[in-house]
């Protein structure tokens, strides 16, 4: 969260937050972790592309959460396309949250085991696997270098999942003409 953010937490602030997650299966991790982290917060949360009526019902709980005092919090996936005009107007904070990086994995790891080694990781996990996998990897009971050699199996399973079949080469596809020849 913003530093700016969480003072204005911690000051009892009135603020109107938009959260945007980074794909769609860190949505409710997310959204669970403000909750945690915002307690005294109205949330909304929109899944889904959202029309005129979610935009009502946004602009009502807006005006309900300012009538009393209380903060609102929207999570989205795109706020330009799912927050009401409203809010996007009046938001004291807008930011997306990224895949975590490396960096953060590792300091997580670090953060659940101790001040373990940390094998290497492979480079883009945290932006290739799905958030719940990343988080069954990590499993506080175990040691770090388990944790680590899980991550590199999940990873090798995404690569060889996500590789097309195989098929012709494009030199074998008919209906190119010329192009083909040459």
């Amino acid at each position: 969260l913003p530093a700016r953010l969480l003072l204005d937490v911690n000051r009892r602030r009135t603020f109107i937050a938009i959260i945007e997650a980074p794909a769609r299966d860190w949505f409710d991790m997310i959204h669970q972790a403000a909750r945690v982290r915002l307690r005294r917060a109205n949330f909304i949360a929109v899944e889904k592309k959202s029309g005129d009526a979610s935009h009502v019902f946004q602009d009502t709980s807006l005006r309900a959460a300012m009538e009393v005092g209380q903060s609102i919090v929207l999570i989205v996936m795109d706020a330009d396309a799912q927050a009401s005009p409203s809010i996007l107007a009046c938001a004291d904070y807008r930011f997306r949250v990224h895949h975590p990086t490396n960096a953060q994995i590792t300091a997580t790891l670090r953060a659940v085991y101790g001040n373990a080694r940390i094998g290497k990781l492979p480079p883009a996990i945290g932006a290739t696997a799905p958030a719940s996998a990343l988080l069954a990897a990590i499993r506080p009971s175990e040691y770090a270098g388990r944790a680590v050699a899980r991550l590199r199996a999940l990873d090798q399973r995404l690569s060889t999942s996500s590789n097309p079949a195989e098929g012709p080469s494009l030199a074998e596809l008919t209906g190119y003409g010329e192009a083909k020849k040459w």
